[in-house]
């Protein structure tokens, strides 16, 4: 449980930071085809995204031993705060 809380830790942060990178990653030679910049996501979808795993994660992390959830909450508060703030 601990590493699929990991998991989704991590594909939220990757579609938070899709949705506030969108400008920047349309005019990137690679990062141009990323799902959100390709225009096969939307932006609220996945910020909708970003929620949905982030409740996976917390809830995991809980079910996994309250130790483990007080060290991964900060670690996804951090995560978070890194994927949306724009470079």
């Amino acid at each position: 449980l601990a590493w699929l809380s990991s998991i989704a830790a991590r594909g939220s942060f990757a579609a938070l930071e899709d949705a506030v990178e969108l400008e920047n990653d349309r005019k990137h030679p690679t990062r141009c085809y990323r799902p959100v910049a390709a225009g096969l996501v939307t932006p609220r979808a996945a910020v909708i995204w970003w929620v949905l795993l982030s409740c996976l994660a917390v809830a995991l992390a809980c079910e996994v031993h309250p130790l483990f959830a007080a060290i991964a909450l900060p670690a996804w508060l951090l995560g978070s705060a890194h994927a949306a703030s724009p470079l």
